[in-house]
């Protein structure tokens, strides 16, 4: 994932400069996607899949800041929160795509 990183950000618009936050942002998509397209197979529909995408996006938004905010107490370090903008982001997009995909394949009920 880290060679497509580098890729994708010398040849074509991606976010970040294709280190760490480009690389997560990547597998953010990846993971939204398939997350949204297996439960789309097994037939979730309507509010089902309003809730899944709500639960993704409280997870990506809401959880690694007060983690990241938590190891840093721990640890006495500065809070960096490189990664919450490129994953909040990676997450919608893929969460569209993964929609995107159930509505060709019908699952959208």
């Amino acid at each position: 994932m880290k060679k497509l990183a580098k890729w994708l950000s010398e040849h074509a618009w991606v976010l970040g400069d294709g280190g760490k936050d480009t690389t997560l942002h990547l597998w953010a998509i990846l993971a939204t996607a398939i997350l949204m397209s297996v439960f789309g197979a097994m037939g979730w529909i309507g509010i089902e899949f309003e809730i899944l995408m709500a639960v993704l996006c409280f997870g990506a938004t809401i959880v690694p800041p007060i983690v990241a905010v938590t190891i840093a107490a721990v640890r006495r370090e500065k809070w960096n929160p490189w990664y919450w903008f490129p994953l909040v982001i990676g997450v919608v997009i893929g969460g569209l795509i993964g929609g995107f995909i159930c509505f060709v394949f019908g699952w959208h009920g």
